[in-house]
C-alpha cells in the first residue's frame, strides 16, 4: 500500500508494524491505515499554530486580573524552549518571535542561554538560535513599557557548554542587568501578589548564586511543582505524555494555593516537537492527525482520550491528538470549573490554546464609561495612573486610560491601563465635589460605588451623582445632586 508522504516523514511510523503491535493485529492495522485517507482531513484547530505571525491581541489582558492574586493563584500560558524558532522539525519549537508571543498573551518563557566569549547567546541544547540575551531583555522591556499592567516571567538556565569565558554565570548576568534590568522584579517574597510585579520581569532561576544585593535574581524554579516528562520514545508515547499533563493540571486545579506550578506540554527525542502538540503527521497549522493503526470497536478501550474519526459501518479510526488541543479542551470544560492551571508551557501555542488559559484567570471585563449628554468617555489628566489625578471628559478613542472595570460586590471602579489605581470622590461626597484616581482600596469608602439606573453614585451618599460639568474635552467630572439631566447619565461602550 502506497502511503502518503507526510505520514512516511513522521517519525518512527514503521515502528507500528515492528514493535507496537504484534502480527495477529495486522487486520486490525490494515483497516485503520485503509481509514487513513479519510482520518487525514486538514484538522485546523485553534489551539495550535505553526504560522510565523502572532496568532492573537491580547496585550494587556492581566489588566483585568485582581492584582491581591499570588502568583501561585494565577493560570499563565507560557512557551518551552521559547527562542528556538530555527533548525529543523527535530529542533523548532516556536516559530513565532519573542515580540509576537507577548502579543499573544503568553506571559512565561523557557529562556536558555550559552554563555560564550563572556556573553548569553540564546541556544536550544547545541544549536545556537540568532539572537542574544540583550535581544530578550529588550522585547520585554519594550513590551512592558508599553503595557504597564502586565508581567513577565521567564525561567532561565545555562545551556550547552560554556566557552571561552574569563567571567562566572552571574558576573555576565549582572552586566547585562546593569544595562537593561530596570524593570526587574527585586525578590520581597517567595509568592509576590500581582500588583508588586506589575510593568516588571521575574526571573525563575536556575543557577545558583545571588545578585549583588545579596538578593536570588528572582523567585527559585527549583521550587516549583513541575510536570516535565518530555522523553518520547516513539509516537505512541503521546497518550501517556497527555495523561502526566492531565494529572498534572488537576493536581495544580486542587493542591495548595500557595504552591506554584508549572505543566509542560512538550516533548521530543522519539517524536518531533510539533507532532506531541498537535499529533499532525507535518507541521501545517492545517495538516492531518496522524492516525494510530489502531481502529474500534477491536481496540475501543485503546487511547480513550483521543479522537474517533472517520466512521464507516460501524468501524473509526483512533487518530493522535495533540497536548495543545486536550490541554485547551480540558480546561475548557465546566468540569475544570475555573481551576488555576499555574504555568502552561507548550510549543507552537495557538489563539485558542493561550486564551482558554487565560479565562481562566476571571478576568475583569473593561469599557467606555460615556456620557450620555455629549458621548464623551470618563478620562483623566495624561495617560499613566498616579494618585490624585483628576477625572475629566475626552473624546472617546478606545484606549486603556478611557477603560474601566466594575465590581459590584466591591463597588471599585478600575482603570485599565494600571488596575491598581480606582476612581475616588477625594473625600468629598458632596455637590461641587472632584473626582480622581487613587490607588484602590475595597474598604475605602470613597472608592464604592453603585449603579441606580444609568446614574453613578458613591454608595455613602445616594443623593448625589458622578456629573460631566462641561461638554468639552477636559471639562471636570464630579459630583452633584441627583436630577434628571443627561450628564449625569452614563452607559457602556466597547
Amino acid at each position: 500500500m502506497k502511503m502518503k508522504s507526510s505520514v512516511i516523514r513522521t517519525p518512527f511510523i514503521k515502528t507500528l508494524f515492528k514493535k507496537r503491535l504484534g502480527s495477529t493485529a495486522l487486520l486490525g492495522i490494515f483497516t485503520g491505515l485503509l481509514g487513513f485517507s479519510q482520518a487525514s482531513i486538514a484538522h485546523n484547530d485553534a489551539a495550535y499554530s505553526h504560522d510565523y505571525r502572532a496568532v492573537a491581541s491580547n496585550p494587556s489582558w492581566m489588566a483585568g486580573v485582581d492584582g491581591t492574586k499570588r502568583v501561585s493563584e494565577l493560570s499563565l500560558p507560557g512557551t518551552h524552549d521559547t527562542m528556538s524558532i530555527r533548525a529543523g522539525d527535530a529542533w523548532q519549537n516556536q516559530t513565532m518571535t519573542l515580540a509576537q508571543q507577548l502579543e499573544s498573551g503568553v506571559r512565561v518563557f523557557d529562556m536558555r542561554t550559552r554563555h560564550i566569549n563572556n556573553s548569553f547567546r540564546m541556544h536550544h541544547g547545541i544549536i545556537a538560535q540568532d539572537t542574544y540575551f540583550n535581544d530578550v531583555l529588550n522585547d520585554i522591556n519594550s513590551f512592558l513599557a508599553a503595557n504597564s499592567s502586565e508581567t513577565v516571567l521567564f525561567r532561565l538556565r545555562s545551556e550547552h557548554t560554556s566557552e571561552n569565558n574569563s567571567e562566572s554565570y552571574t558576573q555576565t548576568l549582572n552586566k547585562y542587568l546593569a544595562a537593561n534590568g530596570a524593570k526587574r522584579w527585586i525578590p520581597t517574597s517567595s509568592n509576590p501578589t500581582l500588583s508588586e510585579i506589575r510593568g516588571k520581569f521575574v526571573i525563575l532561576q536556575e543557577f545558583s548564586g545571588y545578585a549583588p544585593d545579596g538578593k536570588p535574581y528572582g523567585l527559585s524554579y527549583g521550587a516549583i511543582d513541575k510536570q516535565d516528562d518530555y522523553a518520547m520514545s516513539t509516537n505512541w508515547a503521546l497518550h501517556d505524555k497527555w495523561t502526566a499533563v492531565k494529572n498534572h493540571l488537576n493536581k495544580s486545579k486542587n493542591g495548595n494555593r500557595n504552591t506554584l506550578y508549572m505543566n509542560y506540554l512538550s516533548g521530543a527525542n522519539g517524536s518531533f516537537p510539533y507532532f506531541v502538540v498537535s499529533g499532525h503527521s507535518s507541521p501545517g497549522t492545517s495538516a492531518p492527525r496522524l492516525a494510530t493503526g489502531l481502529t474500534t470497536p477491536g481496540w475501543k478501550s485503546s487511547y480513550p482520550d483521543f479522537p474517533r474519526v472517520s466512521c464507516f459501518i460501524g468501524i473509526c479510526t483512533i487518530a493522535f491528538e495533540g497536548t495543545n488541543t486536550l490541554t485547551a479542551n480540558y480546561i475548557a470544560n465546566s468540569a475544570y470549573d475555573s481551576g488555576v492551571a499555574g504555568m502552561v508551557m507548550t510549543d507552537f501555542p495557538g489563539k485558542g490554546f493561550i486564551e482558554n488559559i487565560i479565562r481562566l484567570n476571571n478576568v475583569a471585563d473593561y469599557r467606555e464609561l460615556r456620557d450620555a449628554r455629549t458621548g464623551k468617555c470618563l478620562d483623566f489628566e495624561g495617560v499613566s495612573p498616579a494618585n490624585g489625578k483628576k477625572a475629566l471628559l475626552w473624546d472617546c478613542a478606545s484606549v486603556a486610560w478611557q477603560k474601566w472595570s466594575y465590581d459590584a460586590n466591591t463597588g471599585l471602579l478600575r482603570n485599565k491601563a494600571n488596575p491598581a489605581y480606582c476612581l475616588d470622590n477625594m473625600g468629598q461626597p458632596y455637590s461641587g465635589g472632584g473626582l480622581h484616581l487613587w490607588q484602590c482600596n475595597a474598604s475605602n469608602v470613597n472608592q464604592q460605588w453603585s449603579f441606580v439606573g444609568n446614574n453613578l453614585r458613591p454608595k455613602a451618599n445616594g443623593y448625589i451623582s458622578v456629573d460631566a460639568y462641561g461638554r468639552d474635552n477636559g471639562s471636570k467630572v464630579g459630583l452633584w445632586s441627583n436630577h434628571s439631566g443627561s450628564n449625569q447619565k452614563w452607559s457602556w461602550g466597547s
